[in-house]
This record gives C-alpha cells, sequence and structure tokens, in this order.
C-alpha cells in the first residue's frame, strides 16, 4: 500500500494533504458548504486546476483562523484515493453504493481534495491524462471501498493498489 510519505515529495503536496485531513477531521458529512466549488469539472485538467485552488485557497484560510495543531492530525490513518474524470460514466453507481460519498461522477468530496496532476503514464499511446488524489479519513474508507467495487468504469482506485500497474506514475506505485 502506498504509504502517505510518498506523496509528500514537494512542500506544495505535503501542505495540500495536511490541510484536507486537518479539514476532514472535524467533518461529519462529506462536501461542506464552505469549500463548495462554483462546479465541478467533468474533463477538463485546466478546470479541474482552477477548481482545485479556489478549493485549496479557502481551505487554508478557514484553517488559518482556527487554533489547528499540525500534530495532532495523524494523516497515515487515511488513504490516498486516485480519480480519474476522463473515464467517469457518470452512472451513479459509485454514489448509491458509498452512501453519497462519491458523487454521480465518482469524484470524491472536495473537502479530501489534495492535488491534480498530469500523467502521459495514465493515457497510453502518447495521450496525456490526469488525476485528482485525495485523502480519505479512516471513517470513510468503508465506503469509498464498496464505491470502488460498484464502479464499472475504474476510474476510482486507490493509490498502490492500482490494477492498471504500470500505467500509474512510479511516485503513487505501492513500494
Amino acid at each position: 500500500m502506498l504509504s502517505w510519505q510518498r506523496l509528500v515529495r514537494d512542500s506544495d503536496g505535503e501542505r495540500g494533504l495536511w490541510e484536507a485531513a486537518t479539514w476532514c477531521d472535524g467533518l461529519t458529512t462529506p462536501r461542506s458548504t464552505e469549500l463548495r466549488p462554483e462546479a465541478v469539472p467533468r474533463f477538463s485538467l485546466a478546470m479541474w486546476r482552477e477548481a482545485l485552488v479556489a478549493v485549496s485557497d479557502r481551505r487554508r484560510k478557514l484553517l488559518s483562523q482556527t487554533a489547528v495543531v499540525q500534530a495532532a492530525v495523524d494523516i497515515t490513518t487515511g488513504r490516498i484515493l486516485l480519480y480519474l474524470p476522463e473515464e467517469s460514466l457518470g452512472d451513479g453507481a459509485a454514489e448509491s453504493a458509498s452512501s453519497g460519498l462519491l458523487d454521480k461522477n465518482n469524484c470524491p468530496p472536495w473537502d479530501t481534495w489534495v492535488t491534480v496532476e498530469e500523467s502521459e503514464d495514465l493515457g497510453g499511446a502518447g495521450h496525456t491524462s490526469f488525476y485528482l488524489a485525495s485523502w480519505i479519513p479512516a471513517r470513510w474508507i468503508d465506503a469509498v471501498d464498496s464505491g470502488i467495487l460498484a464502479n464499472g468504469a475504474k476510474c476510482i482506485e486507490w493509490a498502490g493498489t492500482s490494477k492498471r500497474g504500470a500505467e500509474l506514475p512510479q511516485r503513487w506505485r505501492a513500494g
């Protein structure tokens, strides 16, 4: 299984992971209204990056207004989920199976978003694709597991346990 340490290769990744974990630590339900993006993009990498920046900036600002201690949140209890928007069927199967934790397009809650990354490894045949990495708290892992099992498109996967094998970038592979 991929350890969270493999995600934090740069300070932005570490900060995003810690902020998502800290924000989710106090949530009882996903998709907080405070972080709701203007729109959840479907297929555009540029729109995904824009939405992630907006969510991250709002989350950072709200966290800075509270007395949060970084060491108080154990990010190793959660897991990293990869979502490939271009491969989603939008059939709602994962939404139903996960009791609404994943949305009808299989997207994880914006509260959990960490980074959007481009990858030639995922697209194959010279096609560049991208994925959204999210940090899923331990209390939501079973629901996400149910969503992954119900998802026919296989556009949501735990990092490090991907059935795509060599298609995943090295930084997300187990080991």
